[in-house]
Formats: structure tokens, sequence, C-alpha cells
């Protein structure tokens, strides 16, 4: 099971970006669990207590107290989770696409 973060302060984006995972997903045949945090400093309080559960988290950017780059960097010092930061028109900019799912969501994502 593919089990993914979606890290934004505006719940409307958290909603439309679970949607279009939705979508993929299903038309894949990819069983998920999707959690969602309104705050980097959420994600990074739940890290602490589930690590290495997520497999694949998307962050905002702009976010107030801890952004997302600054979050991206905590979670790579302490969690394995494939970590794609997304500006507001859902555009991911990964450090890498390592994994066949990151690559298949991104494509997905873009088209």
């Amino acid at each position: 099971m593919l089990q993914i973060g979606i890290c934004d302060d505006q719940k409307q984006a958290r909603l439309e970006l679970r949607w279009k995972l939705d979508r993929i997903l299903e038309k894949r045949e990819i069983q998920n669990q999707i959690y969602h945090f309104p705050s980097g400093e959420a994600i990074l309080s739940w890290i602490k207590k589930h690590p290495g559960e997520l497999d694949l988290v998307f962050l905002d950017i702009e976010m107030s107290k801890i952004n997302g780059m600054k979050t991206a960097h905590r979670l790579r010092e302490t969690d394995s989770s494939e970590v794609t930061l997304q500006n507001k028109t859902v555009l991911p900019i990964s450090r890498s696409c390592q994994s066949f799912a990151m690559t298949a969501l991104t494509r997905a994502l873009l088209e």
C-alpha cells in the first residue's frame, strides 16, 4: 500500500490534490492511504510518532511558521519518505524521481 502525506495550510488545496491523486491511483489500481496535514509542524510531529510510514509527501512551499522548504529539509534528515514540493498550481518539484510510483504520479499530475 502506498502511503501519502499532503501538507498544505490551505484546506482546499489539500482536497484538490487528494482528488487528483485518488483519480490517478484508482486508475492504476494502487491501494493507498492519504494523510492530510495543515502545517509543517503537524507533519513533523506525526513523523516522529510514525517514522518511515509515509512513502511520498507533497509539501506546499509557502506556509506560515515552517515553510515547505524547511519542512522538507527536516523530513529528509529524519525520514526516508520521498518529498515533493509544490507551488500553488500543483506542479511538483522533486529532488529526485527514483521510485516508479513517484515518476508515475509526477507525470500524471503534470498531464
